[in-house]
């Protein structure tokens, strides 16, 4: 018999179905009737699988995620095909992939009109997670979407991203094409329906212990990982909008004046006279240079909007259709249309932001921003929004590149600004994006949310819902963005306040009404004050947690399951969070609330007096001075106050925490340029392993502590000691 040592054919018969399986090498393959499967592994122990329509083409998008193939053979194994560490059956309409003797999941499939449609059977009744900043819902079974990103004036933008995995640890990535539908079946099940209109249905599966595997795993996929630059952390005031340079001023210095930090202002259309000028609208900007000058003399950032759509009367339209910049028709004409944003002029065009000139002339625009002393970029409608379907970007219809738009434009404004200034650390700040727009510089929030106490309660799951899917760095409009021209409810205000303290990125904002500290006098101004005063003493937490979503992938703002993953009463948690390792938020999204019910994982220690609560669920008491925030056992917390660098611990279980410093604006952590202070913690006392010599106040809570060494002083609640940390290793035994 001749030996073919390439190729292994199996033919499989079965009632009313017939199937061949194929061995390429590092690839399996099941040919049906009409459909063909492909499964091959991929670095990271991925496994990549296609369906597609038989005798069609495979043609690889460079909008798809591609991994390197792994060379391991495909091994027969009894009924079953090894493919890297798992192992695919055939089954009537598809196949079911096994662990060992575990079955994981199973997939069938059917053609449906020009496209595939899979249905896939999880089958421990899982819950499903993911799906980018799309739900205001943590889990999503029961739910249909489509994705195709939009924004709802309102109510929320709409983010797809097509990753999803359960509390099980089944992962997958989808390679989508926009318009694609995913149906996750109701809580008695864990069923899925995944439909594209395209020819091929091509996705990534990895199998993991935990859902904090799974993310860290799908941000390494997705090359999610950034760091954006340190005052980014902090205030940032923003309104629809400032108009003028003496608006501005005064708007900085009464900041000073309360003794309110801040870190950034915003400034939203008014700043140019026609959109698309991307330049100053000198009328009511006199003197930019010496705003800017003014700026800096404060330490405060200056944020500028910018959108993609350039007006016919703009500074830049002649300049790009003559360079052929703007999207085209399909024969080769510019799309021209009249929009909200033409503002009195007759028709604008949008900026392709793949077109082959397009970063050497729209990119130079951002270069000349920077130059105007503008120190981060604000990317709005970038859905696209409201674009014609006849628009053709390059070689893609405005339906096959929807999705991709915003991406590619942050890609065009990163890869600008780099050539320029490799050296400065950018932050965009977007409506929209796609897998893997975080390792632009960007960060992301939630649209145009209702200013209302259910506008609130959205941001906690979509805030989530953004890091569990590559976007750590998410924000909202702080007290709601539509109230009518009207001031927000003050409660409210001060709720949305006291939230946006503890999410990642803390800007206020609103359409043609205030959101500054001070809008509400008296005893609202003095509790929002406290809790921003409070985001500073926090930043070198917030900072440190930051460096490690660039370093490992993890989220900033995280679900409760992803910390306690074996505990069952938190699979379904979405009125909690944590921020980082070592607080727990829970925010009040209701009106009058006097007690709030709480589940609380393991002992946790309120940040305000230190009271102890035992785990489980437990009632409550709130007031308007406070949202419930607390230490969990064990906590490692570093924080600044009036100048002074205090070390909190929270004893009760050996812990770990890393304090990354750096100058926090320029590039140079890239290549490793960064301080650390590793903190380890356990019942003798706290080893301190330092790469820069400081001063700091370690205080540590004497709950279930027996001080021995005569250094610790007694300070109330706290036993402290004043460490003067050098390089290397430094011990304090308790």
């Amino acid at each position: 018999m001749k030996k073919i040592s390439f190729l292994v054919c199996m033919l499989i018969f079965a009632v009313n179905s017939f199937a061949i399986s194929i061995i390429e090498g590092n690839k399996y393959i099941i040919e049906k009737k009409e459909i063909v499967i492909s499964f091959k592994e991929c670095k990271n122990n991925m496994i990549n699988i296609k369906a597609y329509k038989k005798n069609t083409k495979i043609k690889e998008s460079s909008f798809y995620i591609n991994l390197d193939e792994s060379q391991s053979q495909v091994l027969k194994n009894q009924d079953k095909y090894k493919v890297g560490r798992y192992l695919i059956r055939e089954e009537k309409n598809g196949y079911s992939l096994w662990n060992g003797d575990v079955k994981l999941y199973e997939s069938s499939f059917e053609l449906v009109n020009s496209g595939i449609k899979e249905y896939k059977d999880c089958l421990n009744k899982e819950r499903f997670y993911g799906i980018g900043e799309a739900s205001d819902k943590v889990v999503l079974n029961g739910m249909e979407f489509q994705l195709r990103n939009n924004a709802e004036y309102g109510n929320q933008a709409r983010l797809y991203i097509p990753f999803y995995f359960t509390n099980k640890g089944d992962s997958f990535y989808y390679n989508i094409n926009t318009g694609d539908i995913i149906n996750f079946s109701d809580k008695k099940e864990a069923k899925v329906e995944n439909i594209t209109n395209n020819e091929i249905l091509d996705y990534y599966y990895w199998n993991t212990k935990s859902p904090q595997e799974s993310v860290d795993e799908f941000y390494k996929l997705s090359n999610s990982y950034s760091l954006l630059p340190k005052w980014s952390f902090g205030y940032i005031q923003s309104k629809y909008g400032y108009e003028n340079q003496n608006e501005v001023i005064d708007l900085i210095n009464k900041f000073e004046a309360k003794k309110i930090p801040i870190s950034a202002v915003v400034l939203d259309l008014q700043w140019f006279y026609t959109m698309g000028d991307l330049d100053w609208d000198k009328n009511k900007w006199k003197a930019p240079k010496e705003l800017k000058t003014f700026l800096n003399s404060k330490d405060v950032k200056l944020i500028t909007i910018s959108e993609p759509f350039y007006t016919v009367n703009s500074k830049n339209y002649k300049e790009y259709e003559d360079n052929g910049i703007f999207a085209k028709d399909i024969n080769g004409n510019t799309v021209t249309w009249s929009d909200w944003w033409c503002f009195g002029a007759d028709y604008g065009a949008i900026l392709n932001p793949i077109a082959p000139n397009a970063k050497k002339i729209a990119g130079k625009k951002y270069q000349q921003m920077s130059e105007m002393g503008i120190d981060g970029f604000w990317t709005d409608l970038g859905e696209p929004e409201n674009t014609p379907e006849s628009a053709y970007f390059s070689n893609f219809t405005e339906q096959e590149f929807h999705n991709y738009y915003n991406k590619e434009w942050s890609k065009l404004i990163y890869e600008s600004m780099n050539e320029k200034y490799p050296d400065k650390r950018l932050f965009i700040l977007s409506r929209s994006g796609f897998t893997g727009s975080a390792a632009y510089g960007v960060s992301i929030w939630s649209g145009d949310s209702t200013s209302s106490f259910e506008g609130l309660r959205k941001q906690v799951a979509m805030g989530i819902n953004s890091g569990l899917t590559g976007f750590s760095y998410w924000g909202c409009d702080v007290g709601g963005f539509e109230s009518g021209k009207q001031k927000p409810n003050e409660e409210l205000f001060v709720r949305w306040m006291q939230f946006g303290t503890f999410i990642p990125i803390f800007r206020a904002h609103g359409a043609m009404s205030p959101r500054e500290p001070w809008i509400y006098s008296g005893k609202s101004e003095d509790i929002i004050t406290k809790y921003i005063k409070k985001r500073y003493e926090f930043l070198d937490y917030i900072y440190s947690s930051a460096f490690e979503t660039y370093l490992q992938g993890t989220p900033i703002m995280r679900p409760m399951f992803y910390s306690y993953s074996n505990d069952e009463n938190l699979i379904e948690n979405e009125t909690q969070y944590m921020f980082g390792d070592y607080i727990m938020v829970v925010p009040i999204t209701a009106k009058n609330k006097k007690s709030i019910k709480i589940y609380f994982p393991e002992e946790c220690y309120d940040i305000n007096n230190f009271e102890k609560i035992e785990k489980g669920e437990k009632e409550v008491k709130v007031s308007l001075e406070d949202i419930p925030v607390y230490f969990i056992k064990g906590a490692i917390i570093p924080t600044e106050k009036d100048g002074n660098k205090i070390l909190t611990i929270i004893p009760g279980k050996d812990s770990s925490f890393t304090i990354y410093l750096d100058d926090g604006i320029s590039n140079n952590y890239k290549s490793g340029n960064y301080n650390k202070i590793e903190i380890k913690t356990s019942k003798n006392g706290i080893i301190i392993n330092s790469m820069v010599e400081e001063k700091r106040v370690i205080r540590v809570l004497k709950d279930g502590v027996e001080f021995k060494n005569s250094i610790w002083k007694d300070d109330g609640k706290f036993m402290t000691y004043e460490l003067n940390i050098t390089k290397g290793e430094n011990k304090i035994d308790y």
